[in-house]
């Protein structure tokens, strides 16, 4: 949490993020990019875990503002079966 001039505040929030889908009758792949990424055997099952960051402004009091995402990113850190 980081202070801000208003008497708000900016949050920094870190999220992990698991993702799964299966396919019938079939094997899922991944893009080449990713195959660094995958652990283990593919198969009819595959999970996307990602590692998140949003950042969030919290208006000071009396400011009547709204909470706000400024900031978010999104990264694939591992494939799963």
């Amino acid at each position: 949490v980081m202070a801000t001039a208003d008497g708000g505040a900016l949050v920094f929030a870190p999220l992990t993020v698991a993702s799964a889908f299966s396919v019938s009758n079939a094997k899922v792949s991944v893009p080449a990019a990713d195959q660094a990424l995958v652990e283990g055997t593919l198969d009819a099952t595959v999970t996307h875990h990602y590692r998140d960051l949003v950042v969030l402004y919290i208006p000071g009091p009396g400011t009547g503002g709204l909470p706000a995402v400024v900031a978010a990113d999104h990264h694939l850190i591992k494939v799963t079966p």
